[in-house]
């Protein structure tokens, strides 16, 4: 509800810029509603858990929103999760739609087999960009279990929207990954209000952040701060996320020069490629 109303005035600005593609804030709260009516009408409600793996892409963004939109929570999963404590994690929240990047449905494909997913929405890593139309295509199951983006949003586009799940004190929103002190991967679940006081506190202690600037988004939804500090952030403020799913330290640096980023979220591994590029 934020994003909607703290960005009637920049509808026209760039929200999302993923290879060439732009897609402007119309477009962003558009492909958010569709997506909240495909989860919708594939029976996603109020307070169900949807799996999500996939990394800097707009498709990942729309689930992130989506969730928010229908009152459910999405359940981000690093590909490289103990098996155990991935099939642990879905069947405990009973996941029954997986939504995964094309790139790392190998890494997990196996897995998936051994829980209670049902539906597999396969998100081919530049479905968004200008050279889609170039790109081999992938083949799904023949059991109707595997469903390509597209075809998963298009198929609900006669069925009318469902409405915006309205606020909730302490709503939880995403379960996304820690190791925490221990080394051991751990899920955090996270609420609204979790998210709106993080992107609330940057202004706060004097960041300037405001509609035409540009922030590069590399670190995955798994994270809290790929969702929370390089996705919501930007688009709170009216601001363009810079989306790589790449996670190569000279190609970050790169973008960083020639796409004129003006903020950028990254691991330690990415700066020092930065540094060494500069240098």
């Amino acid at each position: 509800e934020k994003l909607f109303v703290n960005n009637q005035d920049n509808l026209s600005n760039v929200a999302i810029e993923f290879f060439g593609k732009k897609i402007n804030y119309v477009e962003l709260f558009k492909n958010i509603k569709d997506t909240s009516r495909a989860f919708f009408h594939s029976g996603v409600k109020e307070g169900d858990y949807v799996a999500i793996c996939g990394t800097s892409i707009p498709e990942i963004a729309y689930s992130f929103y989506a969730m928010g939109y229908l009152g459910s929570i999405g359940l981000f999963i690093p590909p490289y999760l103990d098996k155990e404590k991935m099939i642990s994690d879905i069947n405990y929240s009973n996941c029954e739609i997986l939504v995964v990047m094309d790139k790392l449905y190998d890494y997990i494909k196996d897995t998936i087999n051994n829980t209670s997913i049902k539906k597999i929405i396969i998100v081919p890593t530049l479905n968004s960009s200008l050279i889609n139309f170039l790109l081999p295509k992938i083949k799904v199951d023949n059991d109707g279990k595997e469903i390509l983006w597209n075809d998963f949003i298009k198929q609900f586009k006669n069925k009318e929207y469902p409405k915006m799940v309205p606020y909730k004190e302490k709503r939880p929103l995403s379960v996304v990954y820690s190791s925490g002190t221990t080394g051991m991967l751990k899920g955090i679940l996270l609420s609204h209000d979790s998210y709106q006081n993080s992107v609330q506190v940057y202004p706060e202690i004097g960041v300037d952040i405001h509609p035409g600037q540009k922030l590069y988004q590399v670190i995955p939804a798994w994270s809290s701060t790929g969702t929370s500090t390089c996705l919501h952030l930007p688009l709170t403020y009216g601001c363009c996320v810079f989306m790589d799913p790449r996670f190569e330290p000279d190609i970050f640096a790169k973008n960083i020069s020639k796409k004129k980023i003006n903020y950028a979220v990254g691991t330690t591994s990415l700066y020092e490629g930065f540094e060494n590029e500069k240098n």
